[in-house]
């Protein structure tokens, strides 16, 4: 409990409509952050998308929205293409980087008993213990 009151003095802005509905408590270290997400139930200020229903209370939502929602994935991942596999495509170019960085793992990664590949070690590990005696 000790640390949960540590966190609320850190955060001493709450949302008393969530709260009152039952729903998760949101709790901001800045007034200003806690009338953003006001507007939520105020329905006061949201942002139309103009592509489909949905409304927003912060430009930078719509914009993320309208970004992977709504734009052509430009981001193409060249090595799924070549190996025939599914065709892994991106909005974001981060969002391809980090799919080329399990692509790159998952060949560095293998099981020697059963010869499975896997992008993680930890997905090596968990497989080792479930199927193989350690």
């Amino acid at each position: 409990m000790k640390q949960k009151n540590q966190i609320m003095a850190k955060k001493p802005f709450c949302c008393r409509i969530c709260k009152r509905k039952g729903k998760r408590v949101f709790s901001f270290g800045r007034k200003e952050n806690l009338d953003r997400h006001l507007r939520c139930h105020t329905k006061e200020s949201l942002i139309e998308c103009g592509r489909c229903p949905i409304k927003f209370t912060t430009k930078s939502s719509l914009k993320r929205h309208k970004l992977e929602a709504h734009n052509r994935r430009l981001f193409v991942c060249r090595r799924c293409r070549h190996l025939g596999r599914k065709n892994h495509s991106f909005t974001r170019k981060e969002s391809l980087n980090r799919h080329l960085m399990c692509e790159i793992r998952e060949e560095e990664v293998q099981c020697t008993r059963c010869k499975i590949k896997f992008t993680t070690k930890s997905s090596l590990n968990r497989h080792l213990g479930k199927s193989h005696d350690k």
